[in-house]
């Protein structure tokens, strides 16, 4: 059981369950059945040659993932029910978990389940193809799109690598629309994101998006790049976001460390933006906008965030350490404690060693802090960002007390709207799921001692 401070029990609802990401990828153009401009996609594109930030302006094309419905932060939240799950401790192991049109989705290594979000009631059930297990299940602001959530199958849900098959789930219907074998990726994991009308997924070819519906293939982004690390991919609502190192002199300056976006509905290149050559240890925290931990290694006193405006263009780095405290540059949107739209992106810092947690707003079109601010009852997991508010959802509480639930306004940080959630000592841990639509939040639970995996509020 997690434990808070004074090793007392914590509440952790994470926003996503976390999974590898190292796949292999390259600086070739997308291949697939529709390119828009009636040329070959087989071509590299100038992208991969040019000086940073010298590609592609335009906006992504198309819509994105489902938007997440602002979560209100009034007065206090009664428990309205409780779920059990099925299974033995491993296979209620939890991947994930949905919130869409007033169903609920819990994913586990046994399939999805949907439940009615405002009464608990069981809706349907989703197993995994015969003879297979769930692995993993899209998450975050990719997790999913028209309704549509995404997951991937193997034999060994440990073994990542060979879980290739991808399936795209209905929440409303409660079916399993279609599911198909893509090939192992070239790395660790899997990527898998619900973005517009696309699944995006990884395997032999590199990047590949497949219709949400029907399963047929819309574009693949090839590998290409030697003597360099596996792309790390993630999906925003309608971009895909590749983050390459390369190690090596003989790799080339312009490959190295090079962060790619790609617009979703086309698989085409956006833009690429190369990073200092000092940094060993990037990696990508948030999409739509970028933001990117600059690891140095060491002690850690030489890293920094670096946030990218919606085309691609960067200002100056922000320090791991400053007045602020020490940003968390660990844990990402994808996990719920880092969010990024527009303009903005909304951190974190660590809130160890006696320092307060605090919220951290950083501007992508200077660069600079916007303000920075105290969060009293701890580190926050961020349930919703939009319409200049963000809410989060503490990310622990002592034994009997409530959960507090808060608001803010991006203009200067001021609190616009306080409410709380009971205690449910049946749901404390860590690696807990929290989605929230208005009133409504459900919280999967993810231990695997309980028989219960959700608990709805409202």
């Amino acid at each position: 059981m997690a434990r808070g401070r004074g090793g007392r029990p914590v509440l952790a609802a994470l926003a996503a369950v976390l999974v590898p990401r190292l796949i292999g990828d390259g600086g070739r153009q997308p291949q697939g059945k529709r390119p828009s401009d009636g040329t070959s996609s087989s071509s590299p594109p100038a992208a991969s040659s040019a000086p940073p930030n010298q590609s592609a302006r335009t906006a992504p094309s198309g819509p994105g993932s489902d938007v997440r419905t602002a979560a209100r932060a009034e007065g206090a939240r009664e428990k309205k029910w409780t779920a059990d799950v099925p299974g033995g401790d491993d296979e209620r192991f939890l991947l994930g978990g949905w919130l869409h049109g007033g169903t609920a989705v819990r994913v586990d290594r046994l399939g999805a389940r949907g439940y009615d979000a405002a009464t608990g009631d069981e809706l349907w059930t989703v197993k995994p193809p015969k003879g297979l297990r769930t692995c993993a299940a899209s998450t975050g602001p990719s997790a999913t799109s028209g309704g549509i959530g995404a997951l991937t199958f193997g034999k060994d849900p440990d073994r990542q690598r060979g879980c290739t098959r991808v399936g795209a789930v209905d929440t409303g219907s409660g079916k399993l629309l279609w599911h198909k074998d893509i090939g192992e990726s070239n790395g660790a994991g899997i990527t898998l994101g619900m973005t517009g009308k696309a699944l995006v997924a990884s395997g032999e070819r590199g990047t590949v998006a497949l219709d949400r519906t029907t399963g047929e293939e819309l574009w693949h982004y090839t590998d290409g790049v030697d003597n360099c690390a596996p792309f790390i991919r993630t999906v925003g609502p309608r971009t895909v976001v590749l983050l390459q190192t390369c190690f090596h002199a003989d790799a080339g300056a312009a490959s190295a460390n090079t962060v790619r976006e790609l617009d979703a509905g086309t698989g085409k290149v956006r833009w690429t933006y190369a990073l200092p050559g000092n940094v060993t240890e990037p990696r990508v925290l948030t999409t739509e906008p970028v933001a990117v931990s600059l690891g140095r290694g060491g002690d850690g006193s030489k890293d920094a965030l670096l946030v990218l405006d919606l085309k691609g263009r960067a200002h100056h780095e922000i320090p791991v350490k400053g007045p602020y405290g020490e940003l968390d540059l660990v844990r990402s949107e994808e996990r719920g404690r880092m969010l990024s739209e527009g303009d903005v992106v909304i951190a974190q810092t660590k809130g160890f060693g006696g320092e307060q947690a605090e919220l951290v707003a950083i501007d992508t079109d200077s660069g600079e802090v916007r303000f920075h601010r105290p969060l009293p009852f701890g580190s926050m997991d961020l349930l919703s960002l939009g319409d200049g508010k963000v809410t989060g959802m503490a990310d622990y509480t002592y034994p009997d007390e409530p959960v507090r639930i808060v608001r803010f306004d991006l203009a200067e940080g001021a609190t616009d709207g306080d409410g709380t959630l009971p205690y449910v000592a049946s749901v404390d841990g860590i690696g807990n799921v929290a989605v929230a639509s208005g009133r409504q939040v459900v919280v999967f639970a993810s231990s695997s001692k309980s028989p219960i995996g959700a608990v709805g509020f409202g």
